[in-house]
């Protein structure tokens, strides 16, 4: 038989495919073993293996019936290969007696005692025949139809296993390509929100400080210009990056029974004077019975509700109404809504509500807003296990809701407060070390400082720095920036509790990173407050008065 076998044996293609599935190896498998195993007595033949066609030589991935020393190698040279026909051919080898074939000269006739041979190509679904399934006999053989039937029925049984692996070779470069698609995702967040947010701490630091003077009313009303331009930035900011921390599954939640009415009583002291400006009233309906605790994280639910809340203002008529309600809607399961008075939306555009920046024509007028505030809600909800949607008559008003899983009341529990006293001063002077590398925070916080009389500012803009000034002048405080190059400002925390001369010393933590789960682990540090960049002036100088001027009892986490 005159067949030039090698341009599809050496086919590139065909030699990745095989290789990716780990099958060009003379590693023995107990599910090949078993189905070669069958084939002999299924078919009364000595012998039976699945081999697959590499560039040079042929594995056995299974075999049965082999003589020595081929059953344990596994591997036999091309040289000895009828299999490599099959592969080439891509379709049944039969012969009855190889004496008499013109590939009689294969050493397989001699050395593995090949008279009769039946062998299947085993080919993937897209195409690639990777090598056959081969019974044989010592004695010359009339293949039967039904003996090709079982043959191919066995070789369709490996190709199940082939085919899982091909499965599972595609799922893994998936989850590989997603893993690193979603951790380069993150780090280009993390340092986007990083690089925006430090800049920006500057920008509203210096505005704040600005707000503090005596200013005519043409610079006061540029500086509100400056604060609320800052500040719907740094909204989007936090939204863009809360939304891609729930779809990359990395936001975490602290889900707990909670109070509704405390969740919503929160939400609403941040809304009522933007409501009293529009003359907007709001009001809480009585909840339904069953309708007073949800599983929630607590934080993430006022936000939403928050959200609702602000939107059901800005978007009502000037003297409207915004009510909410909470009512239990089947078994174990209560929905917040907020209903306004506003012009309503349309029903063709109410599809569009949940889609990030689309704002429905809002961006036109002088209404503030990212056009991220809705889907992230409802990314949130969803991520509770609870749902989000609305309910819109044109011209009428808007209901938005969001559903959540009902709880029972949760156990009161008291537990000892952790605490820290401050000693009341004798003196008016106090020391501050503040650590920073960034000449745009560093120049802030001076300006603010100056604001404070008493107070002698030492300054660390790298970590090694810090802890011979801590060592050396002992400050009464450290404000303490974590994003510093070369050392993290937590390890600089670490640094600083383990020694014992600056272990007692309070310190207050800064960053651009707000993930709420690295707060509370720095918390549990010991640190006396933490901030994040863009700082709140008027917040950041209170603590600094807490701390060092009132001698106040400060709470870990405020």
């Amino acid at each position: 038989m005159s067949i030039d076998i090698s341009q599809y044996v050496q086919d590139a293609a065909r030699l990745t495919r095989l290789r990716r599935l780990s099958l060009s190896d003379a590693r023995s498998e107990a599910e090949f073993d078993r189905l070669s195993r069958l084939a002999t007595k299924v078919l009364q033949v000595p012998a039976a293996y699945i081999s697959f066609v590499d560039a040079d030589r042929q594995f056995l991935k299974g075999c049965f019936g082999l003589p020595e020393p081929y059953a344990s190698w596994r591997e036999i040279p091309l040289t000895y290969s009828f299999c490599q026909y099959a592969v080439a051919l891509r379709e049944p080898l039969i012969i009855q007696d190889a004496r008499k074939h013109p590939m009689a000269e294969s050493p397989e006739v001699e050395e593995l005692g090949i008279v009769a041979y039946l062998g299947i190509p085993l080919i993937t679904s897209d195409g690639y025949a990777l090598g056959s399934f081969c019974a044989i006999d010592s004695q010359p053989r009339a293949w039967t139809d039904g003996d090709l039937l079982v043959m191919q029925d066995l070789a369709a049984t490996s190709m199940i296993e082939i085919e899982r692996r091909a499965v599972e070779e595609a799922l893994q470069a998936a989850r590989e390509k997603l893993d690193q698609s979603i951790q380069a995702n993150n780090q280009f967040l993390s340092r986007m929100s990083h690089e925006l947010r430090t800049p920006l701490n500057a920008i509203l630091g210096f505005a704040q400080l600005l707000e503090l003077d005596s200013l005519s009313e043409a610079q006061r009303e540029s500086v509100d210009q400056i604060l609320r331009g800052g500040r719907h930035l740094h909204s989007l900011i936090n939204e863009v990056v809360d939304i891609t921390s729930i779809e990359a599954g990395n936001m975490p939640f602290s889900i707990a029974p909670i109070a509704v009415d405390a969740v919503l009583q929160d939400a609403l002291s941040f809304v009522r004077g933007l409501a009293a400006q529009r003359a907007i009233s709001l009001r809480v309906e009585q909840y339904t019975a069953g309708a007073q605790f949800a599983f929630a994280d607590y934080r993430r639910l006022t936000q939403i509700l928050l959200n609702l809340l602000t939107n059901a203002i800005k978007y009502n008529r000037e003297g409207g109404e915004v009510v909410v309600a909470c009512r239990a809607v089947g078994p174990k399961r209560l929905c917040i809504s907020v209903r306004d008075t506003g012009p309503g939306i349309p029903p063709e555009q109410q599809a569009r509500l949940f889609t990030p920046f689309e704002r429905l024509g809002a961006e036109r007028s002088d209404i503030e807003g990212t056009g991220l505030g809705l889907a992230l809600s409802k990314a949130l909800a969803e991520a509770m296990g609870g749902r989000m949607g609305v309910e819109s008559i044109h011209g009428h008003g808007s209901t938005f809701w969001v559903e959540l899983a009902g709880a029972n009341a949760p156990v009161q529990v008291i537990e000892k407060s952790h605490t820290f006293v401050m000693p009341v001063r004798s003196v008016s002077s106090h020391t501050l070390l503040y650590v920073e590398d960034t000449p745009s925070s560093l120049a802030l916080i001076k300006s603010m400082l100056a604001q404070q009389t008493g107070i002698t500012l030492f300054v660390a803009t790298e970590a090694a720095l810090t802890l011979d000034l801590a060592r050396t002048h002992r400050p009464d405080l450290i404000v303490l920036d974590l994003d510093l190059a070369g050392m993290r400002g937590d390890e600089v925390l670490k640094e600083l509790h383990m020694n014992p001369e600056t272990a007692t010393i309070p310190v207050i933590l800064i960053s651009a990173d707000t993930k709420p789960h690295e707060m509370q682990q720095l918390l549990a540090l010991g640190v006396r407050g933490y901030l994040t960049k863009p700082l709140d002036v008027r917040r950041f100088l209170q603590m600094i008065d807490d701390i060092l001027m009132n001698g106040q009892e400060v709470q870990i986490g405020a």
